[in-house]
């Protein structure tokens, strides 16, 4: 059976991925992403200040219970290669198949106190093998999430 027709399957964007740990991050208050923060001339006036808004997208006690599972993830789960920053980090890993079995994309979404990122591998429309493509990691294919995604978002996020 191939997991991907069983369990479905939606497009999201890297970045809405981000920002939805993000609010988990933040106790259940989402914020919109922004790109720019401030803009300021040679003087050093500021010329443009994002303005932070937040809304209650989740409970808050619900919010703590599901950090609290992703900071399992890291501290003992698939997202292990995360503890390699040495401060507190929370996370998931996620792989699918395509209808050959082949993985076709894999994904670290975590934060740390301070930021949250997505990591997404993915070839041409996102249903394309990756296996092959970089050699695999400790005998293993590199592009389950634990690996490559994993390994990825620990080097951006130190």
């Amino acid at each position: 059976p191939v997991s991907g027709i069983a369990l479905g399957s939606a497009t999201i964007a890297p970045v809405n991925m981000a920002n939805a740990y993000a609010t988990i991050a933040n106790g259940g208050q989402a914020a919109t992403v922004h790109v720019v923060d401030k803009v300021t001339d040679a003087d050093g006036k500021v010329l443009y200040q994002r303005k932070q808004r937040t809304e209650d997208a989740i409970d808050e006690d619900v919010a703590a219970d599901t950090s609290y599972a992703l900071q399992q993830v890291v501290s003992s789960g698939t997202g292990t290669a995360a503890l390699a920053l040495g401060r507190p980090a929370a996370g998931k890993t996620g792989t699918a198949t395509n209808a050959d079995d082949d993985v076709s994309s894999s994904w670290f979404v975590g934060y740390t106190p301070q930021l949250a990122t997505a990591v997404m591998y993915v070839r041409g429309k996102g249903n394309e093998a990756l296996d092959g493509w970089l050699p695999d990691y400790n005998g293993v294919s590199g592009y389950f999430g634990a690996n490559y995604p994993a390994r990825t978002w620990t080097a951006v996020m130190t």
